[in-house]
Formats: structure tokens, C-alpha cells, sequence
């Protein structure tokens, strides 16, 4: 059985979109293909950027409490709704790398006034499965709440990948 694809369906997805009404006339004219394109696209609108590469200087911003401050920001897409549908559009955050000066792991760091996002977080894979873990989410807390002042931060976690691929 074919689904049925409502325009009900797709306005949940265009709250606070300014081509909302064009985007809903040209998915009333549209084939079953062409609409179901479209509710996907549209389920990309109002979610985090997607980020496609980090730049940071090659040397340190700061050293401070055995960690090595790294400031610059992330390239990344975010899908929009424009007069003529979506677009892809590249956008840059900034962002925080943090080097342990031992070398031993780092994390990328998102931050606005009160809160930060945990981007990334790795332990040197040499020194992976050594009981480094509880140090490093050690530092984190202590750079995010003593030094930052944050009063939250988040992050989402999944096993290490393998980097050699």
C-alpha cells in the first residue's frame, strides 16, 4: 500500500519559515515523488548545523592549568528555506580545541554565555583502555565550570572510531 502524503504532514516542519506558504503551493502541485523529497528536505529545517571541518591555529592561544587552549571554529551546513526552496548553507561556529599538554587526549568545545557543547572528545588511541577517561571528563568539568563559568554543558558519546580508515 502507497502512503498518502498530506500537506499536515509537512507544516509542523515549516514553523517560523518565512517561504512556508510557497514551499506548501509547489508541495500541493507536486508528484508523490517530488513530495516526499520535499518532506525530507524539510526535516532537515531547524536542525543543528552539520559540522564539515575544524580550523584551529597551530599554535596555542593559551596555556592555562596543564591544558593547551586552541581557539578558532568549525565550517558547517545547515539546510534553509529560501524564496526558491532549500539551500545548503555553510556556516561557521566558533569553537574551543582543549589539548592536554601531556598530549594523553583533547576535546572541542561549543560555548555561549551560560552553557557548552561537548563536540568531540577523544583519548589518544596509544593510551586508550588505560584508565584515562575519569581524567579526562576531570579536566572537562574543571575547564567548563571553574574556568568558563558554565553553568551546563552537554554532549552525546559513542565509542571511538577507528581513525586509520
Amino acid at each position: 500500500m502507497e502512503k498518502f502524503l498530506s500537506a499536515t504532514m509537512l507544516m509542523p516542519l515549516l514553523i517560523n519559515q518565512e517561504f512556508a506558504e510557497q514551499l506548501i503551493d509547489r508541495f500541493l502541485k507536486a508528484s508523490d515523488h517530488q513530495k516526499q523529497k520535499i518532506i525530507e528536505d524539510a526535516s532537515e529545517l531547524n536542525q543543528k548545523p552539520i559540522v564539515q571541518e575544524f580550523h584551529f591555529p597551530t599554535k596555542a592561544t593559551k596555556t592555562k592549568n596543564k591544558l593547551r587552549h586552541f581557539e578558532g571554529y568549525a565550517t558547517a551546513t545547515e539546510t534553509v528555506l529560501g524564496k526558491a526552496g532549500f539551500i545548503k548553507k555553510e556556516v561557521e561556529m566558533e569553537m574551543s580545541l582543549i589539548e592536554d599538554i601531556e598530549g594523553r587526549f583533547e576535546f572541542i568545545l561549543q560555548c555561549d554565555e551560560d552553557s557548552g557543547y561537548i563536540v568531540a572528545c577523544k583519548v589518544t588511541p596509544e593510551l586508550r583502555g588505560k584508565g584515562l577517561f575519569s581524567t579526562m571528563v576531570g579536566a572537562i568539568t574543571r575547564y567548563c565550570f571553574n574556568e568558563l563559568g558554565l553553568s551546563s554543558v552537554s554532549g552525546s558519546a559513542r565509542p571511538p572510531r577507528d581513525e586509520s580508515q
